[in-house]
């Protein structure tokens, strides 16, 4: 616990996290923009905007929590393996550019996608639409979300992904779970009328 209030209340951590949202709403502006194209309904798009400006952020409890985790595994790993403290302390240096890179960008991308996710879900619920789950095509989809492409739900509810081996998952916007990070996939808004019941991929929160 310690290790991850140390880490939350870093610079660093502070810094992202300000980058993170500074990005995420110009993620949401530019989803409302695309979202306004593809209807010709009236949706006071600027309404949508500020009620986002204020949406809160996992960021920094998420970035120190995957951090801590990491640096507690790599001392018991270390220990188990009869490393010294030395040697222990060289393992956690080597992972300096996964604390610093990787860590952060996956979170933060993760965050620009649920972001841009709660903008086309408001969006979706003023026009009157449902979301169309879309993948993006190629051979990086995981299978999960192969399984989600051309179903849809309402604004209101939640996506149900089956994951092989997380189980079921529900998810506000597509990727917004631990087995969904890193997703790539999109929602298209359509009218009622246009899908089909079988189709139905959606459950009230």
């Amino acid at each position: 616990r310690r290790l991850r209030d140390a880490i939350a209340g870093s610079d660093i951590v502070d810094t992202i996290r300000e980058q993170v949202d500074a990005h995420a709403r110009e993620q949401i502006e530019t989803t409302l923009e695309q979202a306004a194209a593809q209807t010709d309904d009236e949706v006071d798009v600027a309404e949508i905007r500020d009620s986002l400006s204020d949406r809160e952020t996992a960021f920094a409890d998420d970035f120190a929590n995957d951090m801590a985790d990491e640096i507690r595994e790599t001392v018991a790993d270390g220990w188990a393996e009869g490393k010294n403290a030395l040697d222990i302390r060289d393992d956690l240096q080597a992972k300096e550019e996964q604390f610093s890179d990787w860590g952060a960008e996956r979170i933060a991308r993760q965050e620009l996608q649920i972001a841009s996710g709660e903008a086309r879900q408001r969006f979706a619920d003023e026009a009157g639409k449902v979301e169309v789950w879309m993948t993006s095509g190629d051979d990086r989809v995981r299978d999960a979300h192969e399984l989600m492409d051309e179903t849809w739900k309402r604004p209101a509810e939640d996506w149900v992904v089956e994951y092989d081996d997380r189980g079921t998952q529900h998810e506000s916007v597509p990727g917004d779970s631990e087995p969904g990070i890193g997703c790539r996939c999109q929602t298209l808004l359509v009218d009622p009328d246009e899908v089909d019941d079988d189709d139905h991929a959606g459950t009230l929160r």
